[in-house]
């Protein structure tokens, strides 16, 4: 037994000696944030409803933000995941503040040109959730300025949350024929 504790040490020896020490891998490796650290975390964010958790996610994008300008890492650009993910953060509030917000990031992911098919749809579902009686009629807005970006920029594609669908005529396809078949007839 002696003999295989004295074999043990020798392999831990002859590890220690050909791996690098602890001074050494603090030089090699380096562990930092990146933009999908971050977009994971405001990722957490955006499954919860609060308004909290909202203003928190839109904090870490502001964060993300900064510490790209400041650095030049283009790994700390925020990326369209990291944008849908706080304007689905301010959806979930079920708030007029909420859908205010959702649009504010719709703008700004615009102005950047890195707006998809689902920073649309989230907005949309933003103010579909408000309860406010604008609601449809803004919906309905963002929906036009989806449509005129596929017109003019072709990048991307029209959906329609069914939330919005079943308000038109009860059948949840959006044809306005009112019969709940959804058939047309």
């Amino acid at each position: 037994d002696a003999e295989g504790h004295a074999d043990a040490e020798g392999h831990a020896d002859e590890h220690c000696k050909l791996s690098p020490s602890h001074s050494q891998l603090d030089s090699i490796i380096t562990v930092k944030p990146n933009v999908r650290t971050y977009s994971t975390v405001i990722d957490a964010y955006s499954r919860t409803s609060t308004l909290e958790a909202a203003e928190a996610a839109q904090a870490l994008l502001e964060r993300l933000r900064i510490l790209h300008e400041s650095t030049g890492d283009d790994e700390l650009k925020p990326n369209v995941i990291s944008y849908n993910s706080v304007i689905t953060a301010w959806a979930k509030t079920a708030s007029v503040l909420g859908a205010k917000m959702a649009v504010a990031m719709l703008d700004v992911m615009e102005e950047e040109d890195m707006v998809d098919v689902i920073s649309y749809n989230a907005v949309i579902h933003a103010w579909a959730r408000c309860g406010s009686k604008e609601s449809g009629e803004r919906a309905e807005d963002i929906l036009k300025r989806m449509k005129h970006r596929a017109k003019t920029c072709g990048d991307v594609e029209v959906e329609v949350p069914l939330e919005l669908g079943s308000n038109n005529g009860g059948n949840g396809n959006g044809n306005g024929n009112g019969n709940g078949n959804g058939n047309g007839n």
